[in-house]
């Protein structure tokens, strides 16, 4: 599974840039909630 970062990244105001949680996430794939084809767990430190 690929994404682009800049999808998961938010604009930080006070930092005047753009910036990434750190934390654990599940990237989820599927054409709708209830069908979910792929899963993959990050971990951005």
């Amino acid at each position: 599974m690929y994404t682009k970062v800049s999808l998961i990244t938010n604009y930080d105001e006070g930092k005047n840039n753009w910036n990434i949680e750190a934390g654990d996430f599940m990237l989820q794939r599927g054409n709708s909630s209830g069908n979910i084809s792929q899963k993959l767990k990050i971990a951005v430190r």
